[in-house]
């Protein structure tokens, strides 16, 4: 009868790779004496869980695999025994060992099981982690100290892990745009400048829209504002005769719709409560019009750029005149406010929009300097000022620029969330043995 465990084998994987057992007398399951020299590399691929051990079994060096199961009989269950990928396998470590395991050869393969031999304090910790409900699961255990250089390089992964995790999304899009990069930037750009409340809805009218249809029309902002708002749903039915720029909107639209045959995205998408007039869609979709007005070959510019500050003017942005007393576009204002971006929202841009797409095009193009030169904007860019940012502030998790904020948000909803706590530097830290 097997027993209740009550952990899973990525506890096993940690307790494994960090020694953390009892290491005195150490022998297989049929008496055979054990010395570990090098518990291996934790394989995150197909294959065995650790690669490059060293191990001493009854006085004989054995250089190669380790598998770890729960159970002995786990190497059954997952069709093991006929994968030619576990021949190198030197040695199964496991929790119970229920049934003996041999390899495809008919020897027998040795086993090291860790029962008994595991603190019932860690045991203990691991499940006082993952098993609570906080926003974090060491929440009770911050602030914490690392080292230096171990926080460090751990932010640096967590940075990396998050650019390539979204080059997954961009390799998808591409296919999507036919490798066209101006257009995936085009989407980017629109999604950041609608943020957390209009950003859908604001991918949705990109994507409605192709850019090169508003760049046939790049000189002329009043039929690129027409398409945009038309497609946006915004234009109320003519006649509007008494307004006279919103009628020449409505006007061209309806010619540039039936030329282009364009259908508009739901209208009630749009989301204009509680926010800053500033903010209103309205807006960000006048302020995008205007940077298709001004700025040609983007991407291109971008990926040229030298220097951050200098690139980031191309979003200094001017609206007509018409925007100076309006946050709606049939309603005038009393304030008199030109509508520009601030530092906060060009930021965003560049950290959603601008660098993921430099990172991946420089990984895909085999250009290294655009890798670096995605990271290095980033650690110059500000730290982000969000909920998750100030959740990780208030458990004394600190940023010091925009690269680090990413690398927490990776850090929550990746590990946090999911319960990664072992392969997390806060978790590998609370359950050392000595911790």
């Amino acid at each position: 009868m097997q027993t209740t465990i009550e952990f899973g084998e990525s506890f096993l994987h940690f307790v494994w790779q960090h020694k953390a057992f009892e290491l005195h007398n150490l022998a297989t399951t049929e008496g055979a004496p054990i010395e570990i020299l090098d518990a291996g590399r934790l394989n995150k691929h197909a294959g065995a869980d650790f690669s490059e051990a060293k191990i001493y079994i009854d006085g004989l060096l054995w250089v190669g695999d380790v598998e770890i199961h729960l159970r002995a009989s786990d190497w059954l269950n997952h069709g093991h025994s006929s994968d030619a990928a576990y021949e190198r396998v030197i040695l199964h470590v496991v929790f119970e060992a229920d049934v003996p395991i041999r390899y495809a050869d008919g020897r027998e393969i040795p086993v090291f099981t860790l029962s008994g031999r595991v603190a019932k304090k860690l045991v203990s910790s691991y499940k006082s982690l993952i098993n609570n409900t906080n926003w974090v699961a060491c929440a009770a255990h911050l602030p914490i100290d690392l080292p230096a250089e171990e926080r460090e390089n751990w932010l640096a992964n967590l940075g990396i892990e998050r650019l390539e995790a979204r080059e997954d999304i961009i390799k998808q899009q591409l296919q999507a745009t036919q490798n066209d990069w101006n257009e995936l930037l085009y989407w980017g750009i629109a999604q950041a400048l609608g943020g957390e409340v209009n950003g859908a809805a604001m991918l949705a009218l990109a994507q409605s829209l192709p850019l090169l249809t508003l760049y046939k029309h790049r000189h002329n902002l009043a039929q690129i504002e027409a398409l945009l708002f038309g497609q946006a749903g915004m234009l109320p039915p003519p006649p509007q005769k008494e307004n006279k720029y919103l009628y020449l909107l409505q006007r061209e639209y309806e010619y540039l719709r039936r030329k282009y045959q364009l259908k508009p995205i739901n209208a009630a998408h749009w989301r204009f409560s509680r926010m800053r007039p500033a903010n209103f869609p309205t807006i960000r979709i006048a302020q995008l019009a205007q940077l298709i007005l001004q700025s040609e070959h983007l991407f291109s510019n971008f990926i040229a750029g030298k220097n951050l500050q200098r690139t980031q003017r191309v979003f200094k942005l001017k609206l007509h005149s018409y925007w100076d007393n309006r946050f709606l576009l049939a309603e005038e204002s009393e304030a008199v406010q030109p509508k520009t971006l601030g530092k906060s929202t060009i930021g965003t841009i560049f950290i959603n929009a601008v660098l993921p797409l430099m990172f991946a095009y420089g990984d895909l193009r085999l250009r290294p300097d655009l890798r670096r030169k995605a990271i290095l904007w980033f650690l110059e860019l500000p730290a982000e000022n969000n909920f998750f940012i100030n959740k990780w502030l208030s458990l004394g998790i600190t940023a010091q620029n925009a690269f680090e904020t990413q690398a927490l948000l990776h850090l929550h909803r990746h590990y946090c969330t999911p319960r990664r706590c072992l392969e997390c530097a806060i978790g590998r830290c609370l359950l050392q043995p000595n911790a």
